[in-house]
Order: structure tokens, then C-alpha cells, then sequence
């Protein structure tokens, strides 16, 4: 019976400790993805002391990227070759896949990042 005890003390600290981490790890992302007044996606600032995170693909926070290709949702152009943009962070629904990028210049005209495979960027124009 101590056993038992022991281990579920145990395992209600360890599901503490995940979800202290949870938690710290969406007020990061919420800080990444803070919108401003226009809607727009906007990157968290950076101090000059502090260096610039890794996202997949050899890309870096606060990049400049150029769209490799033409970038189309459900056949909809959306951001056309060579269109300048900066690595917000890694995407916050797939971020082992995909970084999210705010571009200069969306074709649809909407507001917001747009989420791309390292693949549509490349490092020069």
C-alpha cells in the first residue's frame, strides 16, 4: 500500500511539473503570436543583447526570406516569387514542419503570417 502511495504522489508531480511547462510554453507562444491593433501578426522584440532563436530548416527569428516560388492556399495565389519576409518563429500548428513567415505583401490581402515548408523560402532573392 506505501508503494502505491508513493507512486501516485509521484505521478501527480510529474503531471504538475507538465503542466507548469504547458502553460509557460503557451504564454511563449502567445508572446510570439501577439497581434496588433490592425490584426496584423506581430514579432516580439528582440533586445540587442539576446540572439536570434533557430527554426527548422538552418533559418533564424528575425531572417530576412524571399518566397522561392509562387505560394498558393486551395489554388489561391497568395504570395508571389521573390516577395520579401521575416522568420517570425516556428508555426504554432505544425512547428516541426513549418515556419511561420510575415511577408511584405499578401496577394489576398489579408492580415497574418502565412505558415511555409522551408522549401517556398530561400536566403536570397
Amino acid at each position: 500500500a506505501k508503494k502505491k502511495a508513493e507512486e501516485e504522489a509521484k505521478k501527480k508531480a510529474e503531471e504538475e511539473a507538465a503542466k507548469k511547462a504547458a502553460a509557460a510554453n503557451d504564454t511563449d507562444k502567445r508572446k510570439l503570436f501577439a497581434a496588433d491593433s490592425g490584426g496584423r501578426n506581430v514579432k516580439a522584440k528582440i533586445s540587442s543583447g539576446e540572439k536570434t532563436k533557430p527554426v527548422i530548416g538552418g533559418y533564424f527569428e528575425g531572417q530576412t526570406v524571399y518566397a522561392a516560388k509562387n505560394i498558393t492556399v486551395k489554388g489561391q495565389l497568395v504570395i508571389k516569387v521573390n516577395t520579401q519576409g521575416t522568420i517570425v518563429g516556428p508555426s504554432e500548428n505544425n512547428p516541426t514542419q513549418r515556419i511561420a513567415v510575415q511577408f511584405a505583401k499578401r496577394e489576398d490581402r489579408l492580415p497574418g503570417n502565412m505558415n511555409v515548408v522551408p522549401a517556398e523560402i530561400k536566403k536570397r532573392r
